[in-house]
């Protein structure tokens, strides 16, 4: 096995502020940073590392990236990499495509992953929508959860099987896959006619092995950097002026 000799970075001193020409531009300082699920596919690639340039898509180095937010409501900067950052945009951007969802009154959602940072957030938006909601997680304490911000039913993945949830609570109009393999097949078998499957390029039940392909149908796949233009300002509006 050949050596790798790892970089590194040594903290010397901190930094002076004053004196330094900005040129037009501005000093910024780092106040939160989220891990977040997709940065594990990042690392998938030995023959082809992740460079810095992938990690910063969503920050990169040149001032028309950037925005300012109004914080009217005081909210910990946390949230902004939180329900009001990234992973939520994702949520919001693929609910609101209506073409997506096309969410009526009284039919049956289903969100995998439903506690989670992307996951809660469909599952709120179907819920206002006056859907009935479906939700899946893998923990007792996040099915818990779930019921507390308003799923109809939801169950854990880990001890209970989704096939057999779909067949007794659907059949399903609206799919917010999060997961993939067995949920995605289960999910297939409980659809209604002219069923709505939203895929938001996460199948994290594939991230440590290979997903399971599926085949024979469409689905609206999306990454949030697609719908960002259309749909960015709204977001901010509706999510940090209500105080979450």
């Amino acid at each position: 096995m050949t050596s790798t000799t790892n970089g590194r970075l040594i903290f010397n001193e901190i930094p002076a502020d004053d004196g330094v020409p900005l040129n037009g531009g501005f000093i910024l300082k780092t106040l939160a940073l989220s891990l977040d699920p997709y940065l594990r596919n990042l690392m998938r690639r030995p023959s082809n590392p992740v460079t810095f340039e992938e990690c910063s898509v969503f920050f990169q180095h040149r001032t028309e990236a950037l925005s300012k937010i109004d914080n009217q409501c005081n909210l910990p900067w946390s949230v902004f990499v939180g329900v009001a950052g990234m992973p939520a945009q994702t949520a919001y951007f693929g609910w609101k495509e209506y073409s997506y969802s096309r969410a009526k009154k009284g039919e049956v959602a289903f969100v995998t992953s439903g506690a989670g940072a992307v996951g809660s957030y469909p599952r709120d938006s179907a819920c206002q929508d006056g859907m009935e909601i479906i939700a899946s997680a893998g923990s007792d304490e996040k099915v818990k959860f779930m019921m507390e911000i308003g799923a109809d039913v939801a169950f854990n993945y880990e001890t209970t099987k989704t096939s057999e949830v779909l067949a007794k609570e659907g059949p399903i109009y609206v799919y917010w896959d999060n997961v993939g393999g067995e949920s995605l097949e289960a999910a297939l078998d409980a659809a209604a006619e002219h069923a709505r499957f939203i895929a938001r390029c996460a199948v994290i039940s594939g991230y440590n092995t290979n997903p399971c392909p599926v085949t024979g149908f469409t689905i609206n796949e999306f990454v949030v950097t697609t719908l960002l233009p259309k749909y960015v300002d709204a977001f901010y509006k509706e999510n940090t002026t209500r105080g979450l």
